[in-house]
């Protein structure tokens, strides 16, 4: 992440959660989605002539993904419920965990990553 971009922008859990597809799904890019996406919470102050905000946040977050200290709990949980589609109540019985174990688990992963992204957590 470049220095210049980090200074411009600031990501909320909500913005971090709605790019967390394009960490799994090459194609997140060329939807629509991304755009919806961008109005979840990304604060920038960004001139809108340059390079598309969400373009930059889908690259952020997913090097946030690969750099921000997940542990394979989170990484597992953020895989199966926002790449698979799998809820907590589906995934809880399956891994004999309460599904609040596997939503804390995911909150935790993407504050994680918010925390990263914004730099609030060593490098």
């Amino acid at each position: 992440m470049s220095t210049a971009w980090k200074d411009q922008c600031t990501y909320t859990t909500d913005a971090v959660e709605a790019f967390l597809p394009s960490v799994w799904d090459s194609s997140f890019v060329l939807s629509a989605r991304p755009r919806r996406a961008a109005a979840n919470g990304l604060r920038t102050k960004s001139d809108p002539r340059h390079v598309p905000d969400w373009l930059l946040a889908v690259a952020d977050v997913q090097v946030g993904y690969s750099r921000a200290g997940l542990d394979r709990t989170e990484k597992e949980c953020l895989r199966n419920v926002h790449h698979l589609g799998f809820t907590p109540g589906e995934l809880g019985p399956a891994w004999n965990v309460p599904a609040e174990n596997i939503v804390v688990a995911c909150m935790s992963g993407i504050e994680k990553i918010a925390s990263y992204l914004n730099g609030e957590v060593p490098r």
